[in-house]
């Protein structure tokens, strides 16, 4: 009787062990889970925050001088290298965690089990010592690095190739542009003739292009791109050529971090010294589209502005 009693409670702890032991089974995929999403999405907030600073600094590289096009290449192929390297190591570090957080769940239930069985389950067999792991195999599933090389290889391409650009959303763009210049500026045709009036300047001076040129668009030369190459007498593309072969202005100076920060140094006076011949012109500019109200108000501002900057410049 006692023999069997003691046979009873036996069984007892062993169902309750092995009940604890599914629970805890059972709960590991979720933890582990759980923990791979933690960590990627921090490790992928990570890459989001180096590669944000990385991109503001390509696109200060547009336009930025002849050789724009091909600093962005280089940039846009580091950030493939990059990508990879940086995303590989973070997530197989995440995958790692997840393991070795999966093997110290593992280990109770093991114990337990490998004492229960004779040994039959040894600690490590779910990994499978001689064949590639579970993490490995995930990896190799879920990551793609040539995907990414693919996609800046379609970007490089994209950026090299100076006459895939579709020039007919250009055109709609330009001309939907001139529509509202003109609506707003009463229906004169301004600009129209300034390609031809350009081209024909260029075609009586003494520097004749290789090729027939390229008028560029309407919007010229405000709204049209110039060609580089005929710049430097080597396009050969002629009226073929999506880029304007007409003489353009330099580009106006545009404010950089450097002129920002000395803005901020100067007074007051020291600042209106500077915008205030800019503004008056401006003003003389614009004043037809003012109002009555607005013009004599500034008629009366302008002397009494001027008197102070001279005192002030003084």
């Amino acid at each position: 009787g006692a023999a069997e009693g003691a046979g009873g409670a036996g069984a007892a702890r062993s169902a309750a062990d092995a009940e604890r032991i599914a629970r805890n089974l059972q709960a590991i995929p979720t933890m582990v889970q759980n923990l791979l999403v933690a960590r990627v999405a921090k490790a992928r907030e990570h890459v989001r925050q180096h590669f944000h600073s990385f991109v503001q600094s390509l696109s200060e590289v547009l336009f930025d001088g002849s050789d724009a096009c091909d600093r962005l290449c280089v940039g846009l192929e580091r950030i493939s290298q990059e990508a990879v390297e940086m995303a590989g190591g973070l997530i197989r570090a995440a995958a790692a965690e997840c393991q070795a957080h999966a093997t110290k769940q593992l280990d109770p239930a093991l114990s337990v089990l490998q004492g229960g069985a004779g040994g039959l389950l040894r600690r490590g067999a779910w990994a499978s010592g001689g064949e590639q792991s579970l993490w490995d195999r995930a990896w190799e599933v879920g990551h793609d690095p040539w995907r990414l090389s693919r996609t800046i290889a379609q970007a490089l391409a994209v950026v090299q190739d100076r006459d895939g650009i579709p020039h007919s959303l250009t055109n709609q763009v330009v001309a939907e542009t001139l529509l509202r210049a003109r609506i707003r500026g009463g229906g004169t045709a301004g600009d129209a003739g300034a390609a031809a009036s350009g081209l024909q300047s260029q075609s009586q001076s003494g520097a004749a292009p290789v090729a027939a040129p390229s008028a560029g668009s309407l919007g010229h030369p405000d709204l049209c791109w110039p060609c580089l190459f005929h710049a430097q007498g080597l396009c050969s593309k002629g009226e073929a050529c999506g880029y304007c072969h007409v003489a353009h202005p330099k580009r106006p100076v545009r404010f950089d971090k450097l002129h920002r920060e000395t803005l901020r140094s100067m007074s007051f006076v020291q600042l209106a010294v500077i915008v205030l011949p800019v503004l008056r012109k401006k003003f003389e500019t614009i004043k037809e589209c003012l109002g009555d109200d607005i013009r004599h108000a500034m008629a009366a501002l302008w002397p009494s502005l001027e008197v102070y900057a001279r005192k002030a410049s003084g």
